[in-house]
């Protein structure tokens, strides 16, 4: 019963984004209940058998089951929560979820019988041979098989009498394009009423490229004796040790330095009558400014001198004349005069 003033609930069932499972496969359900403040339990049901040990308690808003017992069919699961407290929260029910549990409807396998899987299909090699089974096909019903886009033609095959079409033996072409392919096979078969097949979707990878030849390498060659050879190293042991290095020789005190002895004194200047004496500096500066001093001695004229003497004479040309004029008349050549100091300064 639901008290009055209780607040009302909604529960949300998800299967995980899930609808479609394999037998044996678990299946993780997962209840959200609104508001999360409501305490309760929610129950898991398929139709209205409950599924797994019993309610599961709430927490954080939340309740989880996982189960694989599902048998192989169509199922519709819901989740039922029940409040702890009806005064306060009300119970409520989630929408049914539908939840396919079958095996596939078309499946490829290699030779040894192992399922191949991948999306869109699994990927198959050049040449490579499979088996391919249908289910959910009419029983004794024949079936064709063919490759998309190609004309080659392949063995038929009938449906037994659980309805499952069996195609042991189809290769791949060694010239198939690479891409998504797919066997066709015809009329389609209708698995878990609303489920059409008519084809089973393949994958060829892009052709690789040829492997590269490796070349055999050949040992190292020593840079003495060629290839090396298989004489075992010398043990470590049995090598000479280095001879031991030789102790320095100890050093010499060295000598004490003694002070270096002192020049001996320099030598006076001999003086005397006999030897010469060097003028002072100061004579010969009043020898040079007064060079005939208490001596008598003859000067050569000055040029301004001489030339008052020159211009006295006449001027001779080359042809023996002075000029127009007759020559004058001669007169004793001038010769250097020599004056002594005396006559010149009286």
């Amino acid at each position: 019963m639901v008290g009055e003033g209780a607040a009302t609930t909604s529960v949300a069932l998800d299967s995980g984004g899930a609808s479609r499972f394999e037998p044996g496969q678990e299946i993780k359900l997962t209840a959200t209940i609104t508001p999360a403040e409501a305490t309760g339990t929610v129950t898991f049901l398929e139709g209205e058998t409950p599924l797994g040990s019993g309610p599961v308690t709430v927490s954080d808003g939340k309740a989880e089951l996982t189960t694989s017992a599902l048998p192989e069919g169509r199922h519709e699961l819901t989740a039922r929560f029940t409040s702890a407290n009806a005064g306060q929260w009300a119970s409520s029910q989630s929408t049914p979820i539908p939840v396919t549990v079958a095996k596939p409807t078309v499946e490829i396998q290699d030779e040894n019988g192992k399922r191949l899987t991948g999306t869109p299909g699994p990927e198959l090699q050049r040449g490579q041979t499979v088996k391919v089974l249908v289910r959910g096909c009419e029983a004794g019903t024949s079936y064709s098989m063919a490759l998309s886009n190609r004309d080659e033609s392949f063995p038929g095959a009938t449906a037994d009498a659980n309805g499952v079409v069996t195609w042991n033996s189809l290769t791949v072409p060694d010239d198939m394009v690479a891409g998504t392919s797919s066997w066709n096979f015809s009329p389609a078969c209708n698995y878990l009423a609303g489920e059409t097949a008519s084809q089973a979707s393949f994958t060829i990878a892009e052709p690789s490229d040829s492997p590269a030849t490796t070349r055999p390498t050949s040992p190292p060659m020593s840079r003495r004796t060629g290839p090396p050879t298989s004489r075992p190293p010398i043990p470590r042991a049995t090598r000479p040790a280095p001879p031991a290095a030789a102790a320095p020789p100890a050093a010499t005190p060295a000598a004490p330095r003694l002070p270096a002895a002192a020049p001996p004194p320099a030598a006076p200047r001999p003086r005397g009558p006999g030897l010469h004496r060097q003028p002072d500096r100061a004579v010969l500066r009043r020898r040079r400014r007064r060079p005939d001093r208490g001596r008598h001695r003859l000067r050569t004229v000055r040029p301004p001198q001489r030339a008052a003497v020159l211009r006295r004479a006449p001027l001779v040309t080359a042809g023996g004349s002075t000029g127009g004029g007759p020559p004058p008349a001669a007169r004793p050549s001038v010769s250097p005069l020599h004056i002594s100091s005396q006559e010149r300064f009286p």
